[in-house]
């Protein structure tokens, strides 16, 4: 697809045909800027692309032909992975570089896309589906998506399977690595069935529930903030520093999220005791249970 792109100060527009007939996603037809993401405002029609796709120089008004593409063949997956592998091997280095959010979020909504196509049921968890839900203060290099049962979970395996911009590598990870072509970033996507190890909530679980933001589907934030307290209060985790203080800026989002936004109470009947003790030592450590008590806890 082709686009003549003319630049107009700090905007650009654009001037051909052969747009897709979507509307932008903040549901008005016309230009804005939102988390990296340019909107063009097209007659009435709107389309959105990452800035870093747009090769062009906006301090000129010559137009620019852009040629926009799709997912990365599994060529083209294949050697940004060895091109990677080759650079960190040149920097001794041996550990996935953190990706940007926008990748992050990318690689979530297109798996997301592709499991509702097909019917399988899933939720997102973990420090993505805590950023993304509640805007807690960091960032994060993984999405964690949850199958419903091992029905699902096998869908699951089989459309990360057969996306053409994924690809495994177990030097740098366990997991599938999700390739993000706009910005030559990978990033780990970590697929598990429900009730796995004991730490991700079944379908069928007492006070089980799931909160949907932008088409994408989250475990609940009570849910949320149980997992996170069971993860703050584990012995290995706080050999991390950095995971640890991951967890607590989830844990602090959540509870402003549920408090503030959610307007809602948590069930701690439901807690289990490795959770409850958590919240208890939480509460000795930072002495805030006032805030806990406005959410129910």
């Amino acid at each position: 697809m082709l686009w003549m792109v003319r630049s107009s100060s700090s905007r650009v527009s654009v001037d051909s045909v052969g747009l897709p007939n979507e509307p932008c996603s903040n549901g008005r037809n016309e230009e804005c800027w939102s988390s990296g993401f340019q909107y063009i405002k097209v007659h009435h029609t709107c389309a959105y692309h990452h800035l870093q796709t747009l090769p062009i120089d906006i301090s000129t008004d010559n137009p620019t032909t852009v040629t926009m593409s799709g997912p990365a063949t599994k060529q083209e997956t294949t050697d940004a992975l060895e091109r990677l592998k080759l650079r960190l091997a040149s920097e001794n280095k041996d550990k996935l570089p953190k990706p940007s959010y926008a990748a992050v979020v990318a690689a979530a909504k297109d798996l997301a896309q592709r499991l509702t196509q097909r019917n399988v049921s899933y939720y997102f968890c973990g420090g993505f589906a805590c950023v993304y839900l509640c805007q807690a203060g960091r960032t994060t290099a993984d999405i964690d998506v949850v199958a419903k049962d091992n029905t699902n979970y096998g869908s699951l395996l089989d459309i990360v399977g057969a996306m053409t911009n994924v690809i495994v590598d177990r030097v740098l990870s366990e997991s599938p690595l999700y390739y993000h072509k706009p910005s030559q970033e990978f990033v780990e996507m970590d697929c598990l069935p429900a009730g796995w190890a004991g730490n991700f909530p079944k379908f069928t679980d007492k006070g089980f529930g799931l909160e949907q933001k932008d088409s994408l589907e989250f475990l609940s934030s009570a849910q949320l903030l149980r997992l996170k307290f069971k993860s703050w209060g584990h012995p290995v985790r706080r050999e991390n520093a950095e995971k640890l203080n991951g967890d607590k800026m989830d844990i602090l989002g959540l509870r402003k999220y549920i408090r503030f936004t959610l307007k809602t109470k948590v069930d701690k009947s439901i807690w289990e005791d490795a959770e409850k003790k958590a919240l208890n030592e939480w509460i000795k450590q930072y002495n805030d249970a006032n805030d806990w008590k406005e959410i129910g806890l």
